[in-house]
């Protein structure tokens, strides 16, 4: 988790395949093993495999459910994604980048108007985590 965190890649995913060795069934390290590849786009469709088999066995991780949606996003599977954004979106509200993401992909598709509410809310969700910083 240190090597996932520290954005040491290879060694997180090495540490990862030990966990899932020992307990195939640990959604924590299914998701990091599928968000490593991600991050390294590296396979994308076997990292779609890593995170639904994550969200299949722990399916109110936030986290891992916006791993899908970003997965589902890169592989053009637009209908998908916005369907994954928009659970995200409602099991962490507070969480701007999802909504980030949501206003790329509406923008995508042509609308424009969802697109400029979601980036609403993002600059909302901005304002707050500044104001409470200060």
């Amino acid at each position: 988790n240190i090597y996932w965190l520290e954005g040491k890649w290879a060694e997180a995913k090495a540490e990862f395949k030990l966990e899932l060795d020992s307990n195939p069934k640990n959604c924590m390290a299914l998701w990091k093993t599928g968000n490593v590849m991600l991050q390294t786009k590296e396979d994308l469709a076997k990292a779609s495999e890593f995170v639904d088999r994550a969200v299949e066995l722990c399916p109110n991780v936030p986290q891992a459910i916006l791993d899908q949606a970003r997965l589902a996003a890169e592989m053009g599977r637009d209908e998908s994604a916005l369907e994954l954004f928009k659970r995200v979106a409602q099991l962490s509200p507070e969480e701007s980048s999802v909504h980030y993401q949501l206003a790329r992909l509406y923008r995508k598709l042509g609308k424009v108007e969802e697109s400029n509410t979601e980036l609403n809310i993002v600059r909302e969700l901005k304002a707050k985590e500044d104001n409470a910083r200060h």
